[in-house]
């Protein structure tokens, strides 16, 4: 073998001792820190409540009597991990049951939609019919295309306040890991529950105008029905025919909404061999129908879908962030050890374009 080639293994030799060394030093300084606990990975993003308990207005309470956070709250979703307590450094830690949380369904609609800030207590906006989209190649020195929205009219939306309040004792409030779950559980899903549901439903009176409210999606329902197979038609039928012709108005739907109850229609249909159509029991049925998420929410009535592209559809306008504050000033707290705990937020919901929410009957046949 000739010098070159030992030279040249040689050298590949001193890399491949010179990297080993490297990948063993990383591994050394890992578990040290590990050893010293000292996380290696961030840490998943706090809750409300956990963010309460670990803000420094919540641990100079003693001094103030008073603590408040203001939180974002741009697609807002109150997935929580059951009924862990999260031990926070603000009190020793000792053994404690936590908090039993109520029965709770995730509550994700509001996220599905595009968010913006509002300085204002009213939002006026444009809302039309059917969207005209002329976008194209504008070749030097000629006339751009116009894009229009068919009868377009002037509207507005309310920033509406969302708030409630709670007492709780001085036990509770210096538990910080027990009041963080208080916090999650009752209060902000509680706040959160009522907004998703005026999203939904809100009737404009004194509350949101929701998307099933009239004037705030197209009803498409019997021009579907009409579309349905003569024979054997589903549920699954009617949402086809629904994205069909929803795409062929040029909007792309980005999900369904319905309620628990008739998604359990659908997940209850079988083939001929009896065969569950949207999953065998061991694997749940699917939280897609041709590739457009499925999201239940019980804020949806029976009976009825939406179907939507909320990024052109609809927008929230955030007016005040998610506010959180504790007090023993109020009424006889003080002489009880009692606190009052208060959470809100104001914001306000516009539905710029009806075409790009359909909704109206779940049903196969009309009255």
């Amino acid at each position: 073998m000739s010098d070159k080639i030992l030279n040249l293994i040689d050298e590949i030799d001193d890399k491949l001792n010179t990297k080993f060394n490297q990948i063993d030093k990383r591994f050394l300084d890992m578990e040290q820190k590990s050893a010293s606990n000292i996380p290696l990975f961030k840490a998943v993003d706090d809750s409300i409540g956990e963010q309460f308990v670990k803000s420094a207005s919540f641990k100079s309470f003693d001094n103030t009597r008073r603590s408040r956070l203001v939180t974002a709250c741009k697609g807002v979703s109150t997935t929580t991990a059951g009924n862990s307590i999260t031990q926070s450094s603000a009190v020793a830690p000792q053994f404690n049951a936590g908090v039993v949380a109520p029965v709770e369904s995730e509550l994700n609609v509001e996220k599905l939609i595009p968010h913006l800030p509002t300085t204002s207590d009213t939002v006026q906006f444009i809302c039309g019919g059917a969207l005209t989209n002329n976008a194209a190649v504008a070749p030097q020195n000629t006339k751009k295309g116009e894009s229009t929205v068919a009868a377009p009219a002037l509207k507005k939306c309310d920033i509406l306040t969302f708030a409630h309040f709670t007492k709780i004792t001085k036990q509770l409030a210096d538990d910080a890991s027990a009041l963080a779950e208080y916090i999650n559980h009752k209060m902000f899903y509680g706040l959160q529950s009522k907004i998703e549901q005026q999203i939904i439903v809100g009737n404009g009176t004194n509350e949101l105008s929701g998307l099933l409210n009239t004037g705030n999606h197209t009803d498409k329902t019997a021009e579907i029905i009409a579309g349905l197979p003569t024979n054997n038609a589903t549920l699954l039928d009617f949402l086809l025919i629904a994205v069909h012709k929803m795409k062929a108005t040029g909007v792309n739907p980005e999900c369904i909404l319905l309620n628990p109850e008739n998604f359990l229609q659908l997940s209850l249909l079988k083939d001929s061999d009896g065969k569950y159509l949207l999953g065998a029991p061991t694997v749940g049925a699917v939280a897609t129908l041709w590739g457009i998420p499925v999201i239940t929410s019980n804020s949806v009535t029976k009976d009825k879908y939406i179907i939507a592209n909320f990024t052109l559809g609809a927008t929230i306008y955030d007016r005040q962030e998610i506010t959180l504050e504790m007090s023993d000033s109020d009424g006889d707290n003080f002489q009880y050890n009692l606190f009052t705990l208060r959470v809100e937020r104001r914001l306000g919901l516009a539905v710029e374009h009806p075409e790009a929410i359909w909704g109206g009957d779940f049903v196969l046949e009309q009255n």
